[in-house]
């Protein structure tokens, strides 16, 4: 998978299907959380808000604003998200390399 490439200091924003099999998974009742950081040096660069738009289709949300993403490092940061389920079972995603580029305009 390509990485996403972003601007720092713009805000951060995508919504996604969870599936399973091609097919919608239904995430009623899941928690979920993501974090960003560092590639190199493992270093928590921050967490990002994750938001159930449509559980029963897994339709998830993303975000950071832009003042948190104005101090997000130039340089390849690492995303994954771990889901955890009603039974309290933990799941993780692969991880997702985020391109964080300097911002022309300012």
């Amino acid at each position: 998978m390509a990485a996403i490439r972003h601007k720092r200091g713009d805000t951060f924003e995508y919504s996604g299907a969870l599936t399973k099999n091609g097919l919608p998974q239904d995430a009623t009742g899941w928690a979920v959380t993501a974090q960003l950081r560092t590639k190199t040096v493992p270093r928590l660069v921050g967490a990002l808000t994750c938001t159930w738009l449509d559980a029963v289709n897994g339709i998830l949300n993303v975000s950071a604003a832009a003042a948190d993403t104005a101090t997000w490092p130039v340089g390849t940061l690492l995303l994954d998200f771990q889901y955890t389920l009603p039974d309290l079972r933990v799941i993780s995603t692969a991880t997702l390399d985020i391109e964080v580029l300097d911002e022309v305009t300012q």
